[in-house]
């Protein structure tokens, strides 16, 4: 080129072209769960540039989990909703930053009430919560003297069967009838105070017996 590799002396002329640096990008998406972000994505100059940064937003029935730097959400960067990176020393690149969401939770109280036993003879029950798929949640055993359990993170919006083991409930001599407080014992998690009370009705299972009376009018 005109120029190159010629000597400079103080008489000569030079002159510099500024040309100003690309700008990087900076992304902000969902890696998983449900809820926007505020702003998907901004152009930074790499010295000068200031960031915006992105808020996250919760659906209904979802809770915000953090900003990470992966999209396997394994590297956190921020708890805050509100995310506003910090400039690397080396200034901006490329990046993208990524919010999760995860179901909201609630937790379900279930209470026993039993009837028809003598005081002191009540068994220890166990109470299952299965979910949709039949797989058991959490299994909790309740007692006379310990008449209700809390399960807690159950998904809000989600139905779940809360269901007796009939074999830890039996009493020789007995029948027993179980009810529930809510239809087949399937409850929907809501964000308020979640509910279910079985309840053990033991009746004395009598057997009949059939007697015949025999006369004896022989007085010999």
């Amino acid at each position: 080129e005109e120029g190159v590799g010629e000597r400079i002396t103080k008489d000569s002329v030079v002159y510099i072209k500024i040309v100003p640096m690309d700008n990087v990008l900076l992304q902000y998406k969902v890696a998983s769960g449900q809820g926007p972000v505020s702003l998907r994505d901004e152009a930074l100059n790499p010295d000068t540039g200031v960031a915006k940064g992105s808020t996250a937003v919760p659906d209904a029935n979802w809770n915000f989990d953090g900003w990470y730097a992966d999209e396997a959400c394994t590297q956190k960067i921020s708890n805050s909703e509100n995310f506003v990176p910090t400039k690397p020393e080396g200034g901006w690149v490329d990046t993208t930053y990524y919010a999760k969401f995860v179901p909201a939770t609630a937790d379900l109280t279930i209470s026993k009430v039993y009837a028809g036993l003598p005081e002191g003879s009540e068994p220890a029950v166990s109470i299952s919560v299965k979910d949709s798929d039949g797989s058991v949640v959490n299994t909790v055993t309740l007692t006379a003297t310990a008449p209700s359990a809390t399960v807690s993170g159950l998904t809000i919006g989600k139905t779940y069967t809360v269901e007796e083991v009939a074999s830890s409930a039996a009493v020789e001599n007995y029948i027993l009838n179980t009810t529930y407080s809510i239809a087949d014992g399937q409850v929907t998690i809501t964000g308020g105070a979640n509910e279910v009370t079985v309840t053990n009705t033991y009746t004395p299972d009598f057997t009949s017996v059939t007697a015949t009376k025999v006369w004896n009018d022989d007085n010999d």
